[in-house]
Parts: structure tokens; C-alpha cells; sequence
């Protein structure tokens, strides 16, 4: 084997290599983003099961009594 053959192989192995690398490289990101989106999707069931706030109505908006009864009267 010469010099220029030698070469030539430690080229085509270092290419290879780095195919290699992205490919894994690839598939990685792939896994990754699979799972970010499987972890920062929206919880609508933990939601909606909740026990509703102290204070607030249907529709999320404290309400005039409640708020009334919560704030203590001032000292005078």
C-alpha cells in the first residue's frame, strides 16, 4: 500500500465517521424534540378537575360579597 491509497482510506474512514455522527446526531434531535413535546403540552384534564378558588365565581372573577367578607374592616 502507498502513500496516496493510505491517504485515500484514512479519508473515506474519517468521512464515514462523520456521517455516522450525523446521523446519531439527527436522531437525537428528533428524540428531543419528541420529548419536549410530550412533557410541554397543555394539561386541559388537571385543569379542569381542579377544586374551584375561594372567592371567585364560574367564571374566575372574585366576587363583590366574597371579597367584602375576605378584607378585614379598618381600625379607627
Amino acid at each position: 500500500m502507498n502513500t496516496g491509497q493510505a491517504l485515500g482510506a484514512l479519508g473515506e474512514s474519517f468521512l464515514d465517521g462523520m456521517r455516522l455522527c450525523l446521523v446519531v446526531a439527527g436522531a437525537l434531535t428528533l428524540l428531543a424534540a419528541l420529548v419536549c413535546a410530550l412533557l410541554l403540552r397543555p394539561r386541559r384534564a388537571a385543569a379542569s378537575t381542579a377544586a374551584p378558588i375561594a372567592g371567585t365565581n364560574t367564571t374566575g372573577a372574585a366576587t363583590a360579597v366574597d371579597a367584602a367578607a375576605v378584607e378585614p374592616a379598618p381600625n379607627r
